[in-house]
């Protein structure tokens, strides 16, 4: 199983291969926008730029072919239109986009927008597609479709459950992608039918320990933790996990980096859960255990029903 990290700079290109990335996910900024972009990102935030320029993308995509990580170019923006604006096509920019990255040598590029699929493989033709998250993909007959459209792997649901996973993942012949932190989701079904039917769309409350009448709120895809399901995913043969964070500061993306590449390489090792979830304790720093632990902050797993193995008390 791969761990696909975040990059927006050629020092976070370094640091995310250093502290284990095997594949890492990027966009570039155009011209052609002054604030946003293709790649589901602004351009520029507070005076500073969150996209490398042309240049430094083809020298990011160099430094990591080299040393053997794919890299993917992210062109997951969904809401352009083939409407000209001030008489250039948005469509034909796109294109010049995705044409580019692959002549820099990227080796694969997500999209979100299944039209824009379409696109790429009649213009530009050979062109590896993953399927964006914001697709939001939980079912078989989606994976069917996407892969009709050429798509090689389909990063699944922000909000997918282990039990769907499991449904999921012997049944067609193509790679699945999770994010194994972050991430938040445009669905308006957001968790109905995931298995927390009760649960207020959006929302997680959880009760504080110190104070037990006051409950906390939180995104519900930001159930950011699935360390303890990394050992289940691998088992499911999900090809790849990934760490959410292009648009932060890659120093504080580097810890959770380090930290999947420590639970997969000890899932790999591991022949039991029980032997993975023994060993897993002594990865997961105090302050994450409060965090997330305590919190029940955990990804794939339902909440409702009191039998996942996450549950097992690991303060």
């Amino acid at each position: 199983m791969k761990l696909t990290a975040p990059v927006n700079n050629i020092e976070s290109c370094i640091a995310q291969i250093d502290s284990g990335a095997d594949e890492i996910y990027l966009g570039y900024r155009v011209d052609f926008f002054k604030r946003i972009s293709f790649s589901a990102r602004p351009q520029i935030k507070k005076g500073e730029y969150l996209l490398v320029d042309k240049a430094q993308f083809s020298e990011i995509v160099n430094y990591a072919s080299q040393r053997g990580r794919r890299v993917f170019l992210t062109a997951n923006t969904q809401f352009f239109s083939d409407y000209p604006v001030e008489g250039i096509s948005i469509e034909d920019e796109f294109l010049q986009y995705v044409n580019y990255g692959m002549e820099c040598g990227v080796d694969a590029v997500i999209v979100s927008d299944i039209g824009l699929m379409s696109a790429i493989n009649t213009k530009i033709r050979g062109v590896p597609i993953i399927s964006s998250t914001l697709v939001d993909v939980d079912n078989l007959y989606q994976i069917k479709f996407l892969k009709s459209l050429g798509v090689k792997r389909v990063v699944l649901s922000y909000q997918i459950t282990m039990p769907e996973i499991r449904r999921l993942c012997h049944q067609e012949d193509i790679e699945l992608e999770v994010f194994a932190y972050g991430g938040c989701s445009f669905a308006t079904n957001c968790m109905l039918g995931h298995g927390e039917r009760f649960q207020i769309p959006c929302e997680n409350t959880y009760t504080s320990k110190k104070n037990p009448n006051m409950a906390s709120q939180s995104i519900c895809s930001a159930y950011n933790c699935s360390l303890c399901s990394v050992w289940d995913l691998l088992q499911n043969n999900i090809t790849a996990i990934k760490v959410q964070g292009r648009e932060r500061d890659y120093r504080k993306v580097i810890p959770l980096t380090k930290m999947f590449r420590s639970a997969i390489d000890l899932a790999s090792q591991s022949t039991s859960k029980i032997e993975y979830m023994d060993g897993i304790k002594d990865l997961i720093p105090i302050w994450w255990k409060k965090i997330f632990c305590e919190r029940r902050q955990c990804k794939f797993e339902n909440h409702f029903c009191d039998i996942s193995i996450s549950n097992i008390n690991m303060m």
